[in-house]
């Protein structure tokens, strides 16, 4: 190349004054326990990973996303793809946290998912994020070493979860070093979630295990709900980390067959994820603070059914896209299970009308 030819040079000045590409800041969430007393002062590490917005169930966390090798979120996961899974962990405490820990698994698509049913992905170790008075912002997106590659024999439709905790301050289970995996404290997160992307007129189908995660027989209540527009609007929000997507409203709720199945699985897994929920909706209700039925949406299909101790059913959902179905518009399908009157669970499915 001649380096006197203008077209082709280029003087380290002209690179200097060049604007950088826009990074692609992730934007903050709600994460607030109320069960914390925000207007506590926290002077040593505080890590929070669950969100506490009100308009997500506990299982569809906007503090867990993916994204591919180019590092482009991503929404809907393609089988036998590697992805990296990272989680946005809060330091709510004055004092830096370092050290901390984030520990990463995946689970088949279920209603109700403990420790003993998720499968490791990968643990991030020594994560530094700063106190409420640093600059540089108090939240961290980790991501796992390890890469998730979801399965065929669940169509990608699975099921992520993480927990963050700092060694020394944050309290440990009672069997290891690490406090437990647990949706009702402010270490863990669940992302139960898959987005459909269909044309008019294309069918789809997901399939959930419902279990008893009870060591005794239980009454299982499932409920599957049609979100209303608002909902739907703000978890593809949420889900794509906050850029907002122009969505149009639909004519009414999406068509859909539920069958529930007769056929009996058990797998014996010795967990403590019902004990934790029962003790925290105990905890709930005595201070007043019981959280009513889902009313995100109207009930299109609920049942009642004794479940023997570590029993485990099929749940399917099938639906078609109405051939009159414009690109823009998107339905939410939401499932979830309580054992007696304990949440146990959910999970949550968006339906995008994409181009033929």
């Amino acid at each position: 190349m001649n380096a006197s030819d203008p077209e082709k040079s280029t003087s380290a000045a002209e690179r200097e004054r060049r604007p950088e590409r826009p990074r692609r800041e992730i934007p903050a969430f709600p994460i607030l326990d109320p069960q914390l007393h925000e207007d506590r002062t926290q002077y040593t590490p505080f890590i929070v990973l669950r969100s506490d917005d009100p308009a997500f169930p506990i299982w569809l966390s906007p503090n867990i996303f993916v994204t591919d090798a180019l590092n482009t979120l991503v929404l809907s996961p393609k089988v036998g793809t590697p992805y990296t899974v990272w989680a946005l962990v809060s330091n709510l405490g004055i004092m830096d946290a370092v050290n901390v820990n984030v520990r990463f698994w995946w689970a088949n698509p279920s209603v109700a998912i403990t420790e003993a049913s998720a499968h490791a992905i990968g643990v991030a170790t020594g994560v530094h994020i700063p106190g409420t008075l640093s600059a540089q912002g108090t939240s961290v997106a980790v991501p796992c070493p390890g890469l998730w590659t979801p399965e065929f024999e669940n169509g990608g439709h699975e099921c992520l979860l993480a927990k963050a905790w700092c060694p020394g301050f944050d309290p440990a289970a009672p069997s290891g070093p690490e406090p437990p995996l647990d949706l009702g404290n402010r270490y863990s997160a669940q992302r139960n979630l898959t987005v459909i992307q269909a044309p008019p007129g294309q069918a789809f189908s997901l399939r959930l295990e419902v279990a008893n995660i009870a060591r005794f027989a239980m009454e299982a209540t499932v409920e599957v709900r049609s979100l209303r527009h608002a909902h739907v609007k703000h978890g593809l929000y949420a889900a794509n980390r906050g850029v907002e997507q122009r969505l149009l409203e639909t004519d009414g709720p999406l068509p859909l067959e539920v069958a529930f199945s007769e056929e009996r699985s058990f797998r014996h897994a010795p967990n403590r994820t019902f004990a934790r929920l029962l003790h925290e909706a105990d905890e709930a209700l005595m201070h007043g603070r019981a959280a009513a039925r889902s009313p995100r949406g109207g009930v299109a299909f609920r049942r009642v059914v004794r479940l023997d101790a570590w029993e485990r059913r099929t749940l399917d959902i099938a639906g078609q896209v109405p051939r009159t179905a414009r690109p823009g518009q998107a339905w939410g399908i939401e499932v979830s299970e309580y054992l007696g009157d304990v949440l146990v669970g959910g999970y949550t499915a968006f339906v995008v009308v994409a181009r033929d």
